[in-house]
């Protein structure tokens, strides 16, 4: 299954320009829109159920160790507009809104909405 798993990389890679890494784990009904066009996502990331991924998102690490190993831990029924960053070791809660092109590098609650280019919580449901 590795070398199965590896042949959809290269293909992903090639027809659609983006990089999801082997052992990604990826929830079901998770849509990547626009053909996932530009999407980075590190091989450690957890992604729930029910996402939305626009086009050239990354997902990814800061390089460092600890906790979540350093890469994002993403909720279920999140939404993620074009061209958002998420880095390092944070959460983002299930029903989150992340605008497009928001850098975001801290812990996004349940149901809030961040926007800007540095990312800001603008607005949180109960």
């Amino acid at each position: 299954m590795r070398l199965m798993a590896k042949l959809f990389w290269i293909i992903n890679r090639v027809v659609f320009s983006c990089d999801i890494g082997v052992g990604a784990s990826i929830g079901r009904d998770v849509g990547f829109f626009h053909n996932g066009l530009g999407v980075v996502i590190h091989p450690r990331t957890k992604i729930g159920s029910g996402c939305s991924i626009y086009q050239n998102v990354t997902i990814g690490g800061n390089g460092k160790t600890g906790v979540l190993n350093g890469v994002p831990e993403i909720g279920n029924n999140v939404f993620i507009g074009a061209g958002a960053v998420l880095i390092g070791p944070i959460k983002v809660g299930d029903g989150a809104i992340i605008g497009a092109n928001a850098v975001v590098n801290f812990d996004v609650p349940a149901k809030a909405v961040v926007v800007g280019g540095v990312g800001k919580i603008v607005s949180k449901s109960l």
